[in-house]
Parts: C-alpha cells; structure tokens; sequence
C-alpha cells in the first residue's frame, strides 16, 4: 500500500477576465457555467497539481513546485487540462494573463497540495483501461475517427472505499467554441462530476493526454471564427464527458503491486526553427493588408499575430532563442508508469513513449498513462511526419503561444527519447 490524498480547491479567477484559447473570441468572460478548480493528488511524495486553464509557463510552474515542496520541487508536477473556457493565466501568450492570476492559481495550489498531504490515507492502487468511442477525431485528417483508451489509477482504503481517482484521456477540451464566453472546464468537468458521483465523492484529478492532434471533431481552422456552432453546446459537452466517464466504469479493472513510487525528471532542449526576419516582417505586410477586410474572428486573429510580428522585429535576431528548455518527468509505482510531457504532443508521441517504456523496462512497466499540458506549455510539437503536411500545429500556433518560432522537425523524437530514458528503472 502506498499514502495517497487528494483534494480540490476553487480557483477564483474574476468575471470580466480575457479568456484564453481562442485568438478569435470577440470579448472577456461574462459568467460561469462550471467553477474552474485547482486540484491536487498525492502519492507517497510526489504531488499532482492540476489546473483549469489553457495553459502554464514554465516559470509559473516553478513557482508552484517551489511553494509546495521549496525542499524537493522536482517532486512535483503541475498540469493545465487545457480548458479552453477558462480566463488566461500565461502572461505574453495565448492571449495574456488575466490580472492577479498567476498568484491566485499559485495560492490556490498550495492550498489543494496541503489539503491533500493532509488527507492522505494508505491505499491500494487499481489500474483501469477503457476504448472510448465516439468522441475523439483525427482533427488534421478529415475528422477521423479516434477510439484512443481513457486510463484510470484507483486509489481505495483498506475497508474498500475509493479516496482518490487520477484520469487521463487524449482530445482537447474544445466542445466549447469560441462564441463560449462562460467559464467552464469543459467536458473536463462533467468527466470528473460523473466519476466522483460513482466514487461516493472521492476527488477526482483529471490530467489531459497528448491531445495535439486530437479534438471532438472540427477542423482546428473552425476556432479562427467566433460564429457559434451548432454542436460545440454545454450540452454536449455533458453528453461527451459522461461517455468517457461511462467508460471507465464499465472497463477492465485490475489492481497495481506496489509499496513504493519513484519519480525521475530530465531536462530536454527542445530546437526551433531559425527565425527568418525578412520573412516575418512579409508576413506581417500581408496581414496587415487582409486585416481591412477581414471577418471579425479572422480580424483579431491577424491582431493577434500583428502583435507576435512587431516583437520579433523589435528584437534582435540574434538574441532569438535557437531552443526551448524544458523537462519530462516519469512517476513509477509497481509496473505502472506515469510520464508527464511539456506542450501539446501529438497522440502518435504517446504511443511511441509507451511502447518505449515497456521495451526499456522489458515488460516490468505494464501499463503507462502519457500526458502533455505539464510543467510548462510552449505549444504543439508536432512529429517528424506532420511536417511534410503543415498545418495550424506546424506552422501557425506559435504565434498564440508567444514563442519566437515553432519547433523544428525532430522535436517531438527528442521529447520521445528522453521520457523513455527517464522512467525510473525500478519503484
């Protein structure tokens, strides 16, 4: 058995702030459909953290792991669901940062860890595997039809009872669309209400999978436009979170040996591609000469990339950065493996790292639940094989995410290679 706690806390980020998500939202929010929550889990001595927002930088991320553990902060991970419905909280990206929220995200944190170490219990851990069906497309071909597995760790006292629930699952939580002016978790949320009502209220920590080139089913140019859509509805995303949850009732269960966790972390430089200035200030020509007759999601889209365009020219190319720092972390427990990536990978990057992991371990790491959206987002890292196809991931979202440049062919297998390395060989 190992301790596990886990908590949730309200994250209480203002009516009336700039939402994040979508370059081509026509205004701040106006109300909540679903309180946005900071949570947290606890196993042994690593702590989750997990927030509804868009998306952290790394520097906000470090200072979460400092005030929760200032003595071990590589023992804790912090994770954006992702939400798209939720006020920003990464200052120059992805819209900006809504005032104060980095500190109230920061303090809603430590209070969820706390809350959490101090509920911890001893437990067994149960490992749970479903296919969803229906729900996740292939957004960069056609809408193809995905049946990738949600993945569930169980954690239940002695007596029986489940104290706490982690649940991963790779699509973007995007049934909202632009025209959404709420704040809300997304389906996200109805994923974690459905379980924690089947659970008997034991919380439940929902970690978004690589999701880079998975949604519900639009193309990803359907976010340039603020026009509601007929079928990205509050109600459907109740629909889409209750089937993920359904499934994860209904599918194999089976219990992890364990009395032990290890967690391993590993730096990753990440490389962009060079910046050509001359190529962004022709960019940026053209931009400004739609922009006059430009529909108004498209307008503030271009805005929004104008913005990214004067400060690249302002600054000096040889002060642009040829990489991205950042880091992958891998928590071990019996022959289980968690493995927590920077970013948006692509579902492709997931596969490939499981399948690593059991090979590098020959077997003793059976199950392996893989995630992006951790300890800093600077976008979509696209694998070697996206890039012949090009694409928003590929070329264009870069700019939302402030970065000087996109990352460059060979980045994702990089990502790839070092989280299989990092996966502690033994718990």
């Amino acid at each position: 058995m190992i301790e596990v706690g886990a908590a949730v806390c309200a994250l209480p980020l203002p009516v009336g702030s700039p939402m994040a998500g979508f370059a081509a939202r026509s205004g701040p929010s106006v109300g909540v459909l679903d309180q946005l929550t900071v949570r947290a889990v606890v196993l042994a001595e690593v702590v989750i953290v997990a927030v509804d927002v868009c998306g952290l930088d790394r520097s906000t991320c470090e200072a979460v792991q400092r005030a929760v553990r200032p003595d071990s902060p590589h023992t804790v991970l912090v994770h954006a669901t992702h939400t798209h419905a939720a006020p920003g909280a990464m200052p120059g990206a992805l819209g900006g940062a809504a005032p104060d929220a980095v500190a109230t995200l920061v303090t809603a944190a430590v209070t969820a860890a706390a809350a959490a170490t101090e509920a911890r219990e001893p437990c067994t851990v149960e490992h749970a595997a479903a296919p969803v069906t229906g729900v996740a497309h292939d957004r960069r071909h056609d809408g193809r039809r995905l049946s990738p597995p949600a993945l569930s760790l169980v954690a239940r006292t002695a007596d029986g009872r489940v104290h706490a629930r982690i649940v991963t699952f790779p699509c973007h939580p995007v049934v909202l669309d632009a025209a959404n002016r709420l704040h809300s978790a997304d389906y996200v949320g109805h994923v974690r209400r459905a379980l924690e009502r089947y659970d008997g209220g034991a919380p439940c920590v929902f970690l978004t999978g690589c999701a880079g080139d998975v949604n519900t089913g639009h193309a990803a140019a359907a976010s340039f436009s603020d026009e509601p859509a007929p079928d990205r509805t509050p109600q459907r995303a109740e629909r889409v979170g209750a089937r993920v949850a359904d499934a994860l009732v209904r599918g194999r269960t089976r219990r992890v040996a364990c009395d032990a966790v290890a967690v391993s972390r590993h730096d990753v430089d990440l490389p962009l591609t060079p910046v050509d200035p001359g190529e962004v200030a022709r960019e940026a020509a053209r931009w400004r000469a739609e922009i006059q007759e430009a529909q108004p999601g498209r307008r503030r889209l271009l805005e929004a990339w104008l913005v990214w365009s004067d400060a690249m020219t302002a600054e000096d190319a040889e002060e642009v950065p040829s990489s991205w720092r950042g880091s992958v972390t891998v928590v071990r427990w019996g022959d289980v493996a968690l493995v927590a990536l920077p970013g948006e990978p692509f579902l492709v990057t997931a596969e490939a790292v499981a399948r690593g992991v059991r090979e590098r371990t020959r077997g003793a790491v059976r199950d392996v639940l893989v995630v992006g959206y951790t300890d800093g987002c600077p976008g979509y890292v696209p694998p070697a094989e996206a890039y012949e196809e090009g694409g928003y991931e590929v070329v264009d979202a870069h700019r939302y995410y402030g970065m000087p440049a996109p990352f460059a062919r060979g980045a994702a297998e990089i990502l790839q290679r070092e989280a299989v390395m990092a996966c502690p060989m033994r718990a």
